[in-house]
């Protein structure tokens, strides 16, 4: 009988990742559900690498529905269980809906208690997880599988050996969605190419990449029914789909079915809310975008993004509805709707519009030019982020909007050298602490009417050398809301965890660096990774 061996290590080894599957040792199974090119074989076999035991190694083949040959094909792979031992079992997904289903959960709770499992699928398996022998589960799913933005970055530098710069990785993170088949796309399609053309192929992403196409059409749109994939394509107009929605969309009854079938086989489509709404992976999306223009033509496809517009609008959902005019070219309903959501636009950054609007509308419109400017500052580029903020204040037709350009640009202001050091909210504070005696600052923000105070103070007292000063304003320092202040305490603490020798810090970090990244906060999950 062939047993599978696991493949060779290549990849990037994720300590996060390498964290979850060690994690305690009394859990008897792992499953690791994600759709396909998310990297699942990769990291069985770099943890396959690191257990301090035997190992076997099963990878399932569609010949192993067959209750007997699955029996016979796991016994055979099966590692002596001595004190330890770990058994991985690949492709799980092949025998979805099969009798073998039931002779695997037979197998798994009657496993010796020193026996561990890893399994990974494309879909979770239908095995009865309510018994007590697995009563502890631990599940992996596609969203902690996803390449983080500083992940990316080591992954060019180290294991590709051909770097790009920061604003190229964030971009290549951000329309890949940290996908890895698509990174190793991407690498394959330009290895070996001088920078500037790297940079341009990472601009010029949007789901007309021969590769990742062939990809997506083989490897998850070639197993689904002509209904689904129809589905998919029609209604990959919508930012947040609900049945709703594409019901209206479609002038059909039975979307909410449909969405949820394409959640459960795992086909690139995720919902965080019970099932209320959902969001299709973005690389699958641009490669079914592609596919509507093909389908209907660029006027047809215009036509069908300004149907959604329209649906989404008359929901209230006016930044959406924005973005879907944009798809559909319709910069008249676009500018409309920016007299309307400007400032929110402004307060989130360019980022998530980078992709959408052509350079001579943000060029023109002030909250565009603002939020240029907040995405400028959010990397450092001090200079042009102060540029921007003078230009939007000059454009602005209402003094509303002209105080807030001026206030973004006095709050960036104090971080330039010998600027002027105004402490009109906690920026302003935190940077008084590295211009004047940090203690002295520390102290001083004891009567500031700001979450951030014990933030600034802990600051100041470390820059000050007073530890146990910093430990106790650190103690009240927030951090349980999202603004990059309550971001930064959760930094300092999770840091000061890690320099205690405290094990869960650098998890903390971890996980404070993704936070920041999904914020848009940049320089701090620069400074969490760093940390």
């Amino acid at each position: 009988m062939r047993v599978a061996s696991p493949p060779p290590n290549i990849g990037l080894i994720r300590p996060r990742l390498m964290a979850a599957l060690h994690g305690p040792r009394t859990v008897p199974l792992t499953l690791i559900v994600a759709p396909a090119g998310c990297g699942k074989t990769t990291l069985l076999a770099q943890y396959a690498e690191t257990f301090d035991g035997p190992v076997g190694w099963l990878r399932i083949e569609p010949m192993d529905a067959a209750p007997d040959r699955l029996r016979a094909r796991v016994l055979a792979a099966l590692p002596d269980a001595g004190d330890r031992a770990l058994m991985v079992i690949d492709d799980l997904q092949f025998l979805e809906g099969s009798a073998a289903e039931a002779v695997l959960d037979r197998l798994l709770v009657e496993a010796p208690p020193r026996l561990r499992v890893i399994a990974a699928s494309r879909r979770m398996p239908n095995l009865n997880l309510s018994r007590h022998e697995l009563a502890e589960v631990a599940i992996i799913d596609a969203e902690q599988l996803r390449f983080r933005a500083w992940e990316v970055d080591r992954l060019l530098r180290e294991v590709y050996g051909e770097p790009l710069p920061a604003d190229e990785v964030a971009a290549l993170s951000r329309r890949l969605a940290g996908w890895a088949a698509g990174l190793q796309l991407f690498h394959l399609s330009t290895r070996g190419r001088p920078l500037d053309e790297r940079r341009r192929a990472v601009a010029a992403l949007n789901g007309h990449s021969k590769l990742s196409r062939a990809y997506l059409t083989r490897t998850v749109l070639a197993d689904l029914p002509e209904q689904l994939r129809r589905f998919l394509v029609r209604t990959c107009v919508f930012d947040t789909l609900t049945a709703s929605r594409c019901d209206e969309l479609l002038t059909a009854t039975n979307s909410q079915a449909q969405l949820e079938r394409l959640e459960r086989l795992q086909a690139f489509t995720e919902t965080h809310d019970g099932g209320h709404t959902f969001r299709y992976h973005e690389v699958l999306r641009a490669h079914l975008c592609a596919t509507l223009a093909e389908e209907l033509g660029e006027s047809g496809a215009q036509t069908w993004h300004a149907r959604a517009a329209a649906i989404v609008a008359a929901r209230g959902a006016a930044v959406e509805a924005a973005r879907a005019y944009a798809r559909a070219e319709d910069w008249s309903a676009v500018r409309r709707l920016l007299g309307e959501i400007g400032a929110s636009v402004a307060a989130e950054g360019l980022e998530p519009w980078r992709d959408l609007l052509p350079a001579w509308l943000v060029a023109e419109d002030p909250w565009l030019v603002l939020a240029e400017g907040r995405h400028r500052l959010a990397h450092g580029q001090l200079e042009a982020a102060m540029s921007a903020f003078q230009r939007a204040e000059t454009m602005c037709g209402t003094e509303a909007g002209r105080a807030r350009c001026r206030s973004a640009r006095l709050a960036a202001s104090v971080w330039l050298p010998g600027g002027p050091g105004p402490r009109t909210n906690w920026s302003g504070w935190l940077r008084a602490t590295t211009r004047r005696h940090p203690g002295v600052v520390a102290v001083e923000s004891q009567a500031l009417d700001d979450p951030a105070g014990p933030l600034v103070a802990t600051v100041g007292y470390l820059l000050a050398g007073s530890i146990a000063d910093a430990g106790r304003a650190l103690a009240l320092a927030g951090g349980e809301d999202r603004s990059a202040a309550g971001l930064g305490a959760r930094l300092l603490r999770a840091s000061w965890a890690v320099a205690a020798g405290d094990p869960n810090g650098p998890a903390a970090l971890a996980d404070l660096a993704a936070e920041a990244e999904r914020g848009y906060l940049p320089w701090l999950a620069r400074m969490a990774r760093a940390a």
